[in-house]
């Protein structure tokens, strides 16, 4: 599988990653130093695409904070529609 982001499944019917506890420590890192994601969601005057988007990179960035602080990975799934 590739690194840094397992692609475990990507189909028409499921979307499924894993992100080992390094990359999640890493990405904790970046977004702690940078800010983008929670950054990017308090702005204005995004199309409401975009807004929803950063909005859910926001939100996803505390997520990988609290699972890097407890040393852990994150698997996610999207199912398709």
């Amino acid at each position: 599988m590739p690194d840094p982001l397992w692609c475990l499944e990507s189909n028409s019917a499921v979307d499924s990653n894993y992100l080992t506890p390094d990359v999640v420590a890493r990405f904790a890192e970046m977004e702690a130093t940078a800010g983008l994601f929670r950054t990017l969601a308090r702005r204005t005057g995004l199309d409401t695409e975009v807004t929803a988007l950063a909005r859910d990179a926001g939100t996803a960035s505390l997520l990988i904070e609290l699972a890097a602080a407890r040393g852990m990975a994150v698997y996610y799934r999207e199912d398709g529609t």
